[in-house]
């Protein structure tokens, strides 16, 4: 029969996470975390360490402390102040401390049960970070992994959530040119076919995103880019734009920006107005093309890929309900979602077969040039569970 902490690990791993060949990326990070915090929220528990765990779970465990502080005060208000920073619990004692000669004999069978409650609790913790660090270990390659790696001890020395930070170390640091690429992934088109609360989510997870990254897009920014897709739309009349155009500019929050937009959208859907202008978004929508993709990097190919797949494909639905006319311009988009496609897999295959590292010779293991622990001009990056090989 398997242990708590075996289940655990059994339950998490059945699923992989993404993989990530070639270098690492920010974004690629980002997505790791995101996948894993999923996995690790799904399993509840009531353990002190793990603020409002009945509903996030072990999310703690994964997620910066930043995010989570986010999360947990949206749903509860001041559950725990800004400076709260996730501490790894320790391993409780066998017995519970707190039962000495003088506790009342009513008292013991109770403290007993929270005890023995709390070690499982303790289990399924460690069955949690075991089961993050294996996954982390098969989403990206060996070598980004093996300064950190002990040869007996492999990754017990260390944290999930270290174990992520030591990857997102070895990332290019961002460039404003990669930046504007990530912001450029804001400014999808909102298809008619969904309700806009739908697409306002969406804008509101892409700004998280960004966020996690580093990458600031702030409330002002995402307020321009949906109002620009409330008239792209062509849904709106002009009597209900200008109307919020003569809104105060301080009150055009994100907040009213919301409200508004719904509440019209509401009305007009009530007396079907909703009708989607379909082609006209096709011909709007932006394609990357093949000259663009020769100078985007891996992480890159990627993204322009899964977005601009996703939008043909949602755009590609709404269209099935139009006339005969229509079978045409599907057959178009599905022509170019194919050659964007294996332009991806071209690429992202080239990359791969083209990074190849060399044992270094200070410390003889993999890892990117430049990057070496052991050489005194990194001696900054060494991280607090580093240990030279020479000593």
């Amino acid at each position: 029969k398997m242990t708590v902490r075996e289940d655990t690990i059994t339950e998490l791993t059945a699923t992989d996470i993404t993989r990530w060949p070639a270098r690492p990326t920010h974004a690629s990070v980002a997505n790791s975390r995101k996948e894993l915090t999923k996995k690790a929220a799904a399993i509840k528990t009531r353990y002190e360490s793990f603020p409002l765990g009945t509903r996030f779970g072990y999310a703690a465990a994964i997620m910066l402390s930043a995010d989570y502080i986010e999360k947990v005060n949206k749903v509860s208000s001041g559950t725990i102040p800004d400076t709260w920073t996730f501490t790894p619990p320790m391993q409780p004692d066998p017995y519970d401390p707190d039962i000495t000669r003088n506790t009342a004999e009513k008292d013991i069978p109770k403290m007993e049960a929270a005890w023995t409650s709390k070690k499982k609790d303790h289990e399924i913790f460690l069955g949690v970070e075991d089961a993050m660090k294996i996954l982390i270990a098969k989403a990206y390659d060996r070598c980004w992994l093996e300064e950190i790696e002990d040869d007996i001890l492999e990754f017990t020395v260390v944290s999930a959530m270290e174990m992520l930070k030591h990857i997102e170390s070895q990332c290019l640091k961002m460039t404003n040119r990669d930046k504007k690429k990530q912001i450029k992934n804001t400014e999808f088109p909102w298809l008619a076919e969904e309700d806009v609360t739908v697409y306002f989510a969406k804008l509101e997870k892409e700004q998280q995103k960004l966020k996690t990254m580093g990458i600031k897009w702030d409330d002002t920014q995402k307020v321009t880019q949906a109002v620009d897709e409330m008239y792209a739309s062509g849904i709106f009349d002009k009597k209900t734009l200008m109307e919020w155009e003569e809104y105060a500019e301080a009150d055009k929050d994100w907040n009213q920006c919301k409200d508004f937009f719904k509440e019209f959208y509401k009305k007009e859907k009530r007396f079907g107005g909703t009708q989607a202008k379909g082609f006209e978004q096709a011909a709007n929508l932006e394609i990357v093309h093949e000259e663009e993709m020769e100078e985007m990097d891996n992480d890159d190919h990627l993204n322009a890929f899964q977005a601009t797949t996703a939008s043909m494909i949602t755009l590609a639905a709404g269209m099935a309900v139009a006339k005969k006319e229509s079978e045409e311009q599907i057959k178009k988009l599905t022509s170019k979602i194919d050659h964007l496609a294996a332009l991806v897999e071209k690429l992202v295959s080239k990359q791969r077969n083209e990074i190849k590292i060399a044992n270094c010779d200070k410390c003889k293991k993999r890892h990117p040039k430049g990057m070496c622990w052991e050489d005194e001009e990194n001696a900054a990056d060494r991280p607090r569970y580093w240990k030279s090989a020479k000593k």
